[in-house]
C-alpha cells in the first residue's frame, strides 16, 4: 500500500471512532435527560395542589389564610412594641433617677 491509501485507511478509522464516541455520549446524554425528565414528572405539582395551596395562604374566604394571620401577627407585634416602650421608658427613667439620687447622697454624705 503507499502512503496515500494508508493516510485515507487511517483517516476513515479516525473519522469512524469519532463518529461511534459521538453517537455513545449522545445516548448518554439522551439517558441523562431523560432520568431528569423522569424525575421532573414525578415532583411537579399539579393544578389542584397549586390551588390547595393557595388556599391555605389566602384561606377559602380570603379573610382566614396564613397570609392574613401573618399580617395580624406582626400588628400585634407592632402594638406589643409600643406598649413595652410606653411602659419601659418612665420605669427606666425612674430607676436611673433614684440611682442619681442615691448617688448624690452618697457623695454629699447625707
Amino acid at each position: 500500500m503507499n502512503d496515500s491509501s494508508r493516510t485515507d485507511h487511517d483517516l476513515l478509522i479516525e473519522i469512524s471512532t469519532t463518529l461511534k464516541r459521538a453517537v455513545q455520549d449522545i445516548r448518554d446524554l439522551k439517558d441523562g435527560l431523560d432520568s431528569r425528565v423522569g424525575l421532573l414528572e414525578e415532583n411537579k405539582v399539579d393544578k389542584k395542589e397549586v390551588e390547595e395551596i393557595l388556599i391555605t395562604l389566602r384561606g377559602s374566604d380570603g379573610e382566614s389564610g396564613l397570609i392574613k394571620r401573618v399580617q395580624e401577627a406582626k400588628d400585634n407585634i407592632e402594638g406589643l412594641k409600643g406598649t413595652i416602650f410606653k411602659i419601659y421608658t418612665p420605669t427606666l427613667t425612674a430607676v436611673i433617677g433614684f440611682i442619681v439620687y442615691l448617688l448624690i447622697n452618697h457623695i454629699l454624705g447625707k
